[in-house]
């Protein structure tokens, strides 16, 4: 027995079971909710811990210019490009000693003022995590007060709660629907129903059918009703065929019993019917 006849045959209420489409909806938000909120972390948590050990641990030295050159960014609100001022420096970590000379290098963007005033070999001061000497930056303007980790902290909660409440409400508005359709199929009444309207038309490069049908509900009066974004014909695409006839061949229409204006015309999007 297909489909169709099962739902004219069962009695309410109805078994039912969710389709592909809807295991789709509930999985992909959660799957994407999950990944982009671990990255939130994975990027917020290295970030966080640089900091606190910057502002917990940090010491000063005094470091050697060794370079410096301009690289140019096109900003999106700008015609001309942006000039950005890199500086290299060298300096050696306190403490520590090792067969080159324990020497770190590294390079740091500065200001115009900072780039045109400190040539090669001239001194800056630098501070360092002594754990990680790699950690370094210039100590222009005391940068270590100027941190937050617990602001940094905070921004990254942010993004990732307003990543989860985001996906929430996306798997909200998906239960939502589900439940509406899964109720119709469960307990609205059954109808034939005949096509008497059909018009094709293209949504984004596809054709879509616009049906009209109608149908006698339980006191006899004829009840006409509309369902949108019907696949349209397309005879070398089995496929779309396929989904095309689940409409169209045999066509049954689901209705309130108690208010036969609302109805649908069956299959629903998230819900199907399970055979007992």
């Amino acid at each position: 027995m297909d489909e169709k006849s099962l739902l004219k045959s069962a009695a309410s209420p109805r078994a039912t079971a969710m389709t592909g489409t809807c295991w789709a909806l509930f999985t992909i938000p959660i799957t994407l909710c999950i990944v982009l909120v671990a990255v939130v972390v994975i990027v917020g948590l290295p970030e966080y811990y640089r900091i606190l050990a910057f502002t917990q641990r940090s010491v000063s030295t005094v470091g050697e210019v060794t370079g410096s050159y301009i690289t140019t960014i096109h900003e999106r609100n700008l015609r001309e490009p942006v000039s950005v001022f890199h500086l290299k420096y060298i300096f050696r970590p306190k403490g520590l000693s090792t067969t080159d000379g324990a020497s770190i290098s590294s390079e740091q963007i500065v200001s115009l003022g900072a780039y045109s005033t400190l040539s090669i070999g001239a001194k800056v001061p630098v501070i360092y995590d002594p754990l990680r000497p790699d950690r370094c930056i210039l100590n222009f303007g005391d940068p270590v007060d100027r941190m937050d980790s617990g602001g940094i902290l905070r921004g990254y909660a942010i993004a990732a709660t307003a990543i989860f409440l985001f996906f929430a409400f996306l798997i909200l508005l998906v239960a939502v629907a589900y439940l509406r359709q899964k109720h119709r199929v469960r307990w609205w009444a059954v109808a034939e129903a005949t096509i008497i309207g059909e018009r094709e038309h293209l949504e984004r490069g596809w054709r879509v059918v616009t049906l009209t049908y109608q149908f006698r509900d339980a006191a006899g009066n004829f009840i006409q009703g509309v369902r949108k974004n019907i696949p349209g014909s397309y005879p070398d695409r089995s496929d779309i065929q396929e989904r095309r006839a689940r409409f169209v061949d045999t066509p049954l229409v689901l209705f309130d019993p108690q208010k036969s204006a609302r109805n649908v015309l069956y299959p629903m999007a998230l819900v199907r019917l399970q055979a007992r």
